[in-house]
């Protein structure tokens, strides 16, 4: 995930993310456990490593802690509707 010289680079799944946001709101995002269920109890909260985002078109994205750490500064734009 890091490029020389230090830097983080975004992963391209992260940069698919931000490019779809650019044109559909956020509606609805929840955590998953790793193997891609909706998280149930405490233990897998805090197993959690992905969560599930979808758009006001419809699409679903599932972003991995990996890609969320490549854009840090990145605030998804949300809508209701």
């Amino acid at each position: 995930m890091r490029s020389f010289g230090g830097k983080i680079k975004m992963t391209e799944n992260m940069k698919a993310f931000v490019e779809h946001n650019k044109k559909h709101k956020v509606v609805y995002a929840g955590m998953l456990t790793p193997e891609g269920e909706p998280v149930s109890t405490g233990k897998d909260v805090e197993n959690s490593d992905r969560s599930r985002y979808i758009f006001s078109d419809g699409t679903e994205i599932v972003l991995l802690s990996a890609d969320k750490l490549s854009a840090p500064d990145f605030k998804p734009i949300w809508g209701f509707g």
